[in-house]
């Protein structure tokens, strides 16, 4: 009896401790943003454009955006949301 006692309680345990992990209070929330520095890339592709590109990826990442990827003339961005 002192047997199935401990093993219903441990049994109990495990599930409430595993219980906890399953919640999605930890997940993290995202914001996401569509930039263009309006030039796009080719074959006249001049370097004050890509320095323009460049600024403009620098001043995102300083508000913690991370750069996703692109799309034609689009940049898309996430960061979490504050």
């Amino acid at each position: 009896m002192k047997t199935n006692i401990r093993q219903l309680l441990i049994i109990a345990a495990s599930t409430l401790s595993l219980a906890g992990c399953c919640t999605t209070h930890h997940v993290t929330r995202w914001e996401y943003k569509v930039a263009s520095a309006e030039t796009p890339a080719g074959p006249d592709w001049e370097p004050t454009e890509q320095k323009k590109e460049e600024t403009l990826m620098n001043d995102l990442a300083k508000e913690g955006w991370i750069f996703v990827g692109e799309r034609g003339p689009f940049m898309y961005f996430k960061r979490p949301v504050k």
